[in-house]
């Protein structure tokens, strides 16, 4: 869970939809990044760049923040990689 007081975030992956995206370098699907997920003040951007960040993994997270987004990644092994600026994942209550 995400608290967020303005702006918007936007999550991509394939944990819905399975294989969808594919890794434009390898004209293969994307395997490296379960999902994606980006925050910033627009969410038609934010959508388009977790989209983007499956596909490109880990090297496009200099990006988004060049775009003034933050963001998080999560590998197909769980692990999380994340902008300093994207926003404190809160636990979920039991």
């Amino acid at each position: 869970m995400i608290e967020l007081h303005d702006g918007a975030v936007a999550s991509s992956g394939t944990y819905e939809r399975g294989e969808h995206i594919w890794d434009v370098f390898s004209a293969q699907p994307a395997r490296a990044v379960a999902a994606a997920s980006v925050s910033g003040p627009d969410l038609a951007l934010a959508d388009a760049l977790a989209t983007a960040l499956v596909a490109a993994g880990r090297r496009g997270l200099e990006a988004v923040t060049a775009a003034g987004y933050e963001a998080l990644i999560v590998d197909t092994a769980g692990e999380r990689i994340s902008t300093a600026g994207f926003p404190e994942l809160a636990a979920i209550p039991a």
